[in-house]
């Protein structure tokens, strides 16, 4: 399994990701769970000529998916089994407040994706590396390395979290 890991808000990295998702004609859907009952889920198809994301981010979401396959989004869908799981991107994360961020992280779900979809996560992981905006390796551990950032985010104004629903240790920006 591959996994990216970004310290960066969805929202900004939704307009990141955009031209790289029309280029490889992938699809994202978010994932929403209800706040009162957490087993109904729905889903909502992003729409990569928009450019307020910020709408998609609500307290009901829960995850999103990349996808090189088009879904219907009406009828039952799971992205983690079936027709769907080899062409699928999972992510998380990425939720901001005033003064704290998540971590988004991405994986890959299939052990043997689909040609396009490991495509796009190399194209997410190459235009990251090659962005000015972005900086890889926040910590001495050969585990934090691999991460990135965005580089606004290193001058300590905000506090970093791997889930902000469930705060344990913050994580801090040791710049390589």
């Amino acid at each position: 399994m591959s996994y990216i890991n970004v310290i960066v808000d969805a929202e900004r990295f939704l307009g990141f990701v955009k031209r790289l998702a029309l280029k490889h004609h992938v699809y994202c859907y978010f994932e929403y769970r209800s706040l009162l009952d957490r087993t109904k889920k729905s889903y909502v198809k992003v729409d990569f000529n928009s450019e307020n994301y910020g709408e998609l981010l609500n307290e009901e979401y829960e995850h999103f998916f990349f996808s090189s396959k088009e879904v219907d989004i009406t009828g039952a869908l799971s992205f983690y089994g079936g027709s769907l799981f080899e062409y699928s991107i999972e992510g998380g994360g990425g939720r901001k407040s005033a003064h704290e961020i998540e971590l988004l992280q991405l994986r890959i779900l299939a052990k043997k994706p689909d040609k396009a979809i490991k495509s796009f996560f190399n194209a997410i992981n190459n235009g990251l590396k090659k962005d000015e905006n972005f900086s890889q390796g926040i910590g001495p551990s050969s585990y934090y390395k691999k991460f990135f950032y965005l580089e606004e985010l290193a001058d300590g104004r905000f506090e970093i979290w791997n889930n902000l629903r469930n705060k344990n240790v913050p994580m801090t920006i040791i710049r390589q």
